[in-house]
Parts: C-alpha cells; structure tokens; sequence
C-alpha cells in the first residue's frame, strides 16, 4: 500500500509505489515492508524503512536496487513534478548502450 493510499491522496505515483514492491518481491521472495503488526507496516510504509538485509540481495545488482530505491522515495514524493524529467531513472550514469527510460518521460506519456 502506497502512502498515498494511506493519506487517501492515490494517484500514478501509489502504481509507482505498487511496481517498486512488485520487484522488490520478485526479486527477493520477501515483502519491502513486513511485520506481524499492521500498525508498524503503516509505520514502515509512511517512513520508506525497507532494506536489502536478506542473503539473496547479495547476489542483486546495484542498479536493481537502486530502481526500487526510486519508486519507493517517500519524502520527495511530496514534491510538486516528481517523476517528471527523468522517469525511473535509479542513478545518473552513461548508458554505454544500456536501454533505459530517459528525459522527459511521464507516465502519461508512456504508451505499452
């Protein structure tokens, strides 16, 4: 659950949200933010308190990591724009012919 779901705030970033949980579940077999009390679930949720703790993250590389970093920000989602310029985009680097989702992008924009 986004935090924008908790606020009752949802729009496209509570999907940004759901697709950084989505991977980081795929790629872990673990939920992000997990506890035997739903109230420090909401509270884990409303900070952005996940880690990459398991063995398996070992073995992730960093740019999936990073990915999952930038769907899951909290506190710039407050932000007016965000997501805006430069779209799931984990960490400046040159792209030495990686495929990625550049400048300018947002999700209004994407067609699939």
């Amino acid at each position: 659950m986004a935090p924008e779901v908790l606020t009752g705030t949802s729009n496209e970033l509570s999907d940004i949200w759901s697709i950084g949980c989505l991977t980081y579940m795929m790629l872990s077999g673990f939920m992000p933010f997990d506890s035997k009390s739903e109230a420090i679930v909401v509270r884990k949720i409303q900070k952005g308190d996940y880690h990459f703790k398991q063995a398996v993250w070992e073995t992730i590389g960093q740019d999936a990591k990073d990915f999952i970093g930038a769907c899951l920000k909290v506190l710039v989602r407050k932000k007016k724009g965000y997501m805006k310029g430069t779209l799931l985009v984990a960490r400046e680097r040159e792209t030495k012919g990686e495929v990625f989702w550049g400048e300018n992008l947002s999700p209004a924009s994407i067609h699939l």
